[in-house]
């Protein structure tokens, strides 16, 4: 494991004791990074030893194999443990496959055109893969019940050629039937996929971006494990991984994929069929490529918001208006100290019990995986007060205000500790009810103020964001 520590995690729970959230204001702090094998493709989480707490595992596609790496509960993680797959794996997906109520899972194997499935004790462990063909270059994946038997199912991504989608259907034991082939006719390949109601049928439906073709497909199941024909969705360029989620709250699953520097969406009219693509700037520039995306409600303002993971080396967040657009990115760095690097899979969980969802993406070039915690929640009341004194604004870039009542004004003392309790800054006022303090020389991150009066030691919670 590779700790580069910005903030002890552990301590991050003790901010969250009685703040009167305001949300609304996103705010994401990379915390720590995971040394898991090479160059990791996928990454997914899941509760894999039943303790309660958020786990990770990522496909490592020069490996082989997959990391398991297990959570603490507190944004923090053990050693990854590695278990082999096929060659060349990229996606992973979870379900309970064998009905036993613990965690399984499965990656698509580009180098040896198939699926493995490994089936979790419940604990943290897999047992040995088993392996089931599909047709060639099996690229992503996802599970649900495509034939209504009550048993997970896999539809896999591939690119044959032509592009095609495969359909495992599960036996309920962790076993699975030889693949039903449903073909697309693009020549580029289905890239990702994903499973969602897309028509409120109540049966699961398909849709995958196809590598090469500027093309999104759709297909339609019947319950019984057909699907339609797909219907295709144009964009303007070539598409890249793809989510489902209900970005203007109809109840409707809508589509969203990464093109260029954007988020692309796709709205739902609740029948199965797609509005023209919304394309939302996930950066200024174009020299900054959406990879891919994920989606939760980060600020808990009711409403989806979308996050990037792009080459080179960062994130971006975008928030959801509850129409279907976004706001302005907010960018945040992903290891910057290594030039270039590739976060090439993002997922949103929550991994220190706050009820807030964090981030933490797959570095396919640092073999890493990188931790982002969720502060949107944390002390952002656009004034921090009570009766005593005020601190404005919050989050605070360079320069923050204090003010205290007028009647305990006569001599107080500032301290600002970090979350460790380790003294960053102090300062002493004669007289004065309201002060500018310079916080320049503050890290990013999460602070205490300590302002010590008449009427003894009032501390109060801040963020600061250069």
């Amino acid at each position: 494991m590779k700790h580069k520590k910005y903030i002890l995690i552990q301590i991050i729970h003790l901010l969250l004791g009685g703040v009167n959230f305001i949300y609304g204001q996103i705010c994401f702090i990379q915390t720590d990074t995971f040394s898991v094998d090479t160059q990791p493709g996928s990454i997914i989480s899941a509760d894999f030893n039943s303790d309660g707490k958020m786990d990770m595992a990522t496909t490592n596609a020069n490996s082989n194999n997959v990391s398991i790496i297990l959570g603490t509960g507190t944004g923090s993680f053990n050693l990854p443990v590695y278990f082999s797959v096929g060659n060349s794996p990229q996606g992973i997906c979870v379900a309970d496959f064998n009905e036993d109520g613990k965690i399984d899972l499965a990656t698509a194997n580009l180098g040896s055109n198939n699926v493995s499935v490994l089936l979790g004790n419940g604990l943290g462990s897999f047992g040995s893969p088993i392996n089931h063909s599909t047709y060639n270059y099996t690229q992503s994946l996802c599970s649900s019940d495509f034939n209504s038997d009550g048993k997970v199912d896999i539809a896999v991504a591939t690119y044959n050629p032509p592009s095609s989608i495969s359909v495992l259907f599960g036996d309920g034991t962790g076993g699975f039937s030889s693949s039903v082939n449903l073909a697309l006719g693009f020549m580029g390949g289905a890239a990702t996929i994903t499973s969602a109601d897309f028509n409120g049928d109540g049966k699961a439906d398909l849709a995958s971006v196809n590598g090469g073709t500027y093309q999104m497909s759709v297909l339609m199941g019947n319950g019984t494990g057909g699907f339609s024909s797909p219907v295709n969705y144009s964009a303007s360029n070539t598409l890249s991984s793809i989510i489902h989620a209900d970005f203007n709250g109809d109840g409707k699953a809508d589509l969203a994929s990464t093109l260029n520097n954007s988020a692309v969406i796709y709205m739902n009219n609740g029948t199965g069929s797609f509005a023209a693509p919304i394309y939302a700037n996930s950066s200024p520039t174009t020299t900054v490529q959406a990879v891919s995306l994920c989606s939760a409600d980060f600020d808990k303002d009711g409403k989806m918001d979308i996050a990037t993971a792009n080459y080179p080396n960062s994130i971006s967040i975008l928030g959801g208006l509850g129409t279907g657009n976004f706001s302005a990115p907010i960018v945040y760095p992903v290891n910057s100290h290594i030039v270039n690097d590739y976060p090439a899979s993002i997922v949103s969980v929550n991994f220190n019990g706050d009820s807030l969802p964090d981030i933490a993406t797959g570095n396919a070039w640092s073999y890493d995986v990188a931790i982002f915690l969720n502060c949107s929640a944390v002390g952002i009341d656009q004034y921090t007060s009570d009766q005593q004194i005020t601190i404005y604004p919050n989050p605070i870039n360079e320069v923050m205000n204090v003010a205290l009542r007028q009647d305990i004004e006569n001599c107080w003392e500032l301290k600002i500790t970090d979350i460790l309790g380790n003294e960053i800054k102090s300062d002493k006022f004669e007289g004065k009810s309201n002060q500018k303090v310079d916080i320049s020389i503050l890290q990013s991150g999460i602070y205490f103020v300590n302002v010590k009066t008449t009427e003894g030691i009032i501390t109060k919670k801040i963020i600061v964001q250069h």
